[in-house]
């Protein structure tokens, strides 16, 4: 497993920039031995690299929901903020969404854009606009107005840009996922970020539009949980084209503690519990490398946070490990 670019920080002479937040999708499904000490480590290490706050990517287990209370505690004390992104994969039913966000949309840490608590989603076009409208008004009736920016995977063809605001007229920006080239040797392109991007502006929404940021795509879990990307230079090249290209209004890192599709930048916790076949691919596997500086190219992209805006600069590498190297 190739540890490739860095978000880093401690850097002099700067060249392009971006204003943005920085985020990272943090799965609630792996908090379940957690406490209060494991959010407020987590949250302590992501502050360390210039992370706004993570979102929090829920569902419908029993569980994860109990764990709320210790993350938004410890989310407070540090000023660090948190926004709900239901997993729509699982069978959520409304009125315990609308539930969710009234409990929580008040919490000093619960982050706003422009002024409205955000929520966003994995996946979630298998429901139609009707029932996006009613979550929305059923909030509203509540007295909480939000901002919703979905991740509709089904949504990655350019061409479709149009016809996702058209056919989902309640939603106000759009989350793009696909943050690792689809199935081909070959890097990804800007082409999604752009198109939807343009999209929200054309259909007159408010935004935001998220952009997916991640540093590798690894799964062996079994069946249909078997894939790889091309990933080995994405961590380097996914932030180019955030701050040079498509300049968003919100960078989301996936992930932070997604073990499984070995996207994760955090440190491993061992209270998690992987299962039975994740840990023959994580156990052992530090990325911690992607947040302070290893790289398997001859150069690196350093980026730097300084208030609302991200900087960077190409620097002399330092070789990381490569358990899978490149061919050729």
């Amino acid at each position: 497993m190739s540890l490739a670019v860095v978000l880093g920080l401690q850097i002099l002479s700067l060249g392009a920039c971006v204003h943005a937040t920085a985020w990272s999708k943090f799965q609630v499904q792996n908090s379940y031995s957690y406490g209060p000490s494991d959010w407020a480590a987590d949250i302590a290490a992501a502050q360390a690299i210039g992370i706004d706050g993570f979102a929090l990517n829920t569902a419908v287990d029993t569980y994860e929901t109990t764990k709320y209370p210790d993350a938004f505690a410890a989310a407070e004390a540090a000023n660090f903020q948190m926004f709900i992104s239901f997993d729509m994969t699982y069978d959520w039913a409304e009125a315990d969404m609308v539930s969710l966000v009234q409990t929580y949309a008040s919490s000093s840490s619960y982050y706003k854009w422009n002024g409205t608590p955000l929520v966003s989603t994995f996946d979630g076009d298998a429901q139609d606009n009707d029932f996006w409208a009613g979550f929305k008004a059923d909030l509203g009736n509540a007295g909480i107005t939000i901002s919703l920016a979905p991740a509709f995977i089904d949504y990655r063809d350019p061409s479709e840009a149009t016809t996702v605001f058209s056919t989902y007229p309640s939603i106000d920006g759009f989350f793009n996922w696909w943050s690792w080239p689809a199935d081909v040797a070959a890097d990804l392109t800007t082409a999604t970020d752009l198109a939807y991007q343009a999209g929200i502006s054309t259909a007159g929404r408010s935004g935001p539009y998220i952009m997916a940021v991640s540093p590798w795509q690894f799964k062996e879990l079994g069946g249909t949980n078997d894939w790889v990307e091309q990933s080995d230079e994405l961590w380097k090249y996914r932030w180019e084209q955030a701050i040079s290209d498509v300049k968003p209004d919100i960078v989301e890192i996936v992930t932070w503690n997604d073990y499984g599709e070995s996207h994760y930048i955090s440190d491993i916790n061992p209270i998690v519990n992987l299962g039975d076949l994740a840990p023959l691919y994580v156990n052992g596997f530090d990325h911690g490398a992607w947040r302070i500086g290893s790289t398997v190219v001859n150069h690196t992209l350093l980026v730097e946070r300084i208030g609302g805006t991200f900087k960077t600069k190409q620097v002399q590498s330092v070789p990381a490990h490569q358990n899978c190297p490149i061919p050729g």
